[in-house]
């Protein structure tokens, strides 16, 4: 029987976005995340397209080791600024008791 997921929140952090001529901008995205084991998964509130111009996958998936992000896709994971984002936040989240 899978294990239930715990739902962390959702929380909104920058994503560098291509936009005309190649200009990278920063756009807000909400993550909805959640928790499973020791796996935090945030799944991007944004349509696809959004999603393929933000380079983003269907969800990011880390762990937190030693106090410090981890991405389950390993120490070259192209989106890994957005889990240490998402990291920090939660920390500073759970820091203040919520």
């Amino acid at each position: 029987m899978a294990e239930k997921q715990k739902k962390l929140g959702i929380h909104t952090v920058p994503v560098p976005i291509k936009g005309p001529g190649n200009a990278i901008m920063q756009k807000e995205v909400q993550f909805e995340v959640t928790e499973s084991q020791d796996v935090l998964t945030a799944v991007p509130m944004l349509s696809t397209d959004e999603m393929v111009i933000a380079n983003l996958p269907d969800a990011l998936h880390f762990r937190i080791v030693d106090g410090q992000p981890v991405s389950t896709k390993g120490p070259h994971d192209g989106n890994f600024h957005v889990i240490q984002d998402l990291a920090a936040l939660l920390n500073y989240q759970s820091s203040l008791g919520e």
